[in-house]
């Protein structure tokens, strides 16, 4: 008697639109979870030295008062920093899938949730 070796079917993933996309444990995902966020957060930190630009385009300008400038000064490089530059360039979609899909995600949500 011969053995029917048959593949087993995969399943098909249930999920769609963005529910499915911020609950991936795909590190290709996950890696554009990365990028788009730090794309987003390099737009945000961009405009942040437009109006600092734009505070120091004139002289005695009032368009920001001095605290909001330092405290707009300070999150310029914390924003582009810590928010584009560096999880941009760890981007994860060039990588292997080398750890545990649920410490990847994790790692996701604690980078751009703090």
């Amino acid at each position: 008697m011969a053995a029917i070796t048959a593949a087993i079917p995969r399943p098909t993933s249930s999920a769609t639109g963005i529910w499915s996309w911020l609950t991936t444990v795909d590190h290709k995902r996950i890696g554009v979870l990365y990028g788009v966020s730090a794309f987003i957060l390099f737009l945000i930190g961009g405009i942040e030295a437009g109006v600092m630009r734009m505070q120091l385009m004139v002289p005695d300008s009032n368009l920001i008062d001095p605290d909001t400038y330092n405290a707009m000064f300070t999150m310029h490089g914390t924003t582009m920093i810590f928010m584009a530059i560096i999880p941009d360039g760890s981007c994860l979609f060039q990588f292997p899938d080398t750890i545990d899909d649920r410490r990847q995600r994790r790692s996701f949500s604690a980078v751009k949730c703090v």
